[in-house]
């Protein structure tokens, strides 16, 4: 029996990254030497989405079967018309429901017994979302991120493990633990080899939990539809953001301000607390690994101190120019844009100033299905006659470098991810 192995390292006349077949009884000592990897091929997200339909479809036509409900083919030029006008209007028919008034639209719905995303009921008797508000939501999460759409994507099936080269001490080696050494006519060579490492990914569940009152959906269907996709959309993109500035990694994504690779640079000499000043910025320019893609992240409490910088501490000093002040284009320090944001911490402490590389850090999401899932039930809260909305989304995320990278000079070191020490 043969096994595929992805090689690591260019061996005999294949390449590295070559997918090789191997006798099963070598697979061990090839992965053990460091030649090769297990090949695992990544699904599509064509062909999960393809088979999550399928399930879904099954699960419709087992619980259609069971409350015995007729099955009626759909006529092709209305299939792919919504039956209700807003997701407000959606709310309301789940409660006339629950009630035993189907009446309305909600009977119209159930005799279709559409196959689609645009579900009936499951099994408890709650109803999904549907489509019209979940583009809603996806539409509201993205306007209120404003951190993780910088980061590396990286969609995911449920965990990945991403090899990498161990660059990270440049005083022995030019290049991932290659090394160059000159030498005479038939004098013997000097050996090195390249090193590798691998990060892990595995998502993690965030959740928004949002009840919605008897008349809430009654008095005021069209708002009640904004108020929850505002509301989810909001928690979702601001915690997801928040996790990738301070995350601790245990369950959730591991942040910018406890990363291994991170980089504190210290505060100046009788510096006061609290303050940025143009040495400190100087000296975390130095440090990011690469200042094309640099940002910094601060919180509102140092915008004032950057707008008033000077390149010379004390009286004298020329100013800094910061533009942009009010328009869509960001402030900009040495030439990298400001953000300002609520996930820096406060002004003094580690984390209110940071300059990063966010292509640098890795942020992985669910791939071969919706991004956020949202469902509804109106069983949790029965009692209080309160409707309850679920949204969910899978994410983790963490920075690709195992340490701050040490240059040639063997002391300087840079990383994609520069903080600025207490100043208390």
């Amino acid at each position: 029996m043969k096994v595929t192995l992805k090689l690591l390292k260019d061996y005999g006349d294949f390449k590295a990254g070559k997918l090789v077949e191997v006798a099963e009884e070598n697979v061990q000592t090839m992965i053990d030497e460091g030649n090769a990897e297990k090949y695992v091929p990544q699904i599509t997200v064509e062909k999960a989405t393809e088979q999550a339909e399928e399930m879904l479809k099954g699960a419709l036509e087992k619980v259609a079967t069971e409350l015995k409900l007729p099955k009626v083919e759909m006529i092709e030029d209305e299939k792919d018309k919504p039956v209700w006008s807003s997701g407000g209007e959606f709310y309301n028919s789940v409660k006339r429901h629950a009630t035993g008034d189907t009446t309305e639209k909600m009977s119209a719905y159930m005799e279709k017994a559409p196959s689609g995303q645009n579900t009936i009921m499951d099994s408890e008797g709650g109803f999904l979302v549907p489509v019209e508000s979940s583009m809603q939501l996806m539409t509201s999460l993205d306007e209120n991120a404003v951190i993780a759409p910088r980061c590396q994507p990286l969609p995911i099936n449920n965990r990945i493990e991403l090899p990498y080269i161990r660059d990270f001490d440049k005083s022995a080696s030019w290049a991932g633990g290659v090394q160059v050494a000159w030498g005479k006519e038939a004098g013997t060579l000097s050996e090195s080899s390249a090193e590798f490492g691998q990060v892990e990914l595995k998502l993690n569940k965030l959740h928004a939990y949002v009840p919605a009152t008897d008349e809430m959906l009654s008095d005021s269907a069209v708002s009640m539809e904004q108020i929850i996709n505002m509301l989810a959309g909001i928690a979702l993109a601001k915690e997801v953001d928040h996790q990738i500035v301070n995350g601790i990694g245990a369950g959730r994504p591991r942040g910018i301000i406890s990363d291994q690779a991170v980089i504190s640079i210290a505060k100046t000499s009788g510096q006061a607390a609290g303050t940025f000043t143009f040495v400190n910025a100087l000296k975390m320019w130095s440090a990011i690994s690469n200042r094309d893609k640099a940002v910094w992240l601060m919180n509102r409490q140092v915008e004032e101190q950057y707008w008033q910088m000077n390149q010379i501490v004390g009286t004298g000093g020329s100013s800094v120019i910061v533009t942009n002040g009010r328009e869509r284009l960001p402030a900009t320090l040495l030439g990298a844009p400001i953000i300002v944001t609520e996930h820096a911490q406060l002004a003094g402490t580690v984390g209110d100033v940071i300059l990063t590389d966010l292509s640098q850090y890795l942020f992985a999401t669910k791939a071969g299905g919706p991004e956020v899932k949202t469902a509804t039930s109106i069983h949790v809260k029965f009692v209080t006659d309160q409707v309850v909305f679920r949204f969910t989304k899978r994410v983790d995320g963490q920075g690709w470098w195992k340490s701050a990278q040490t240059q040639k000079d063997g002391t300087t070191q840079i990383s994609p991810f520069v903080t600025l020490a207490a100043r208390s």
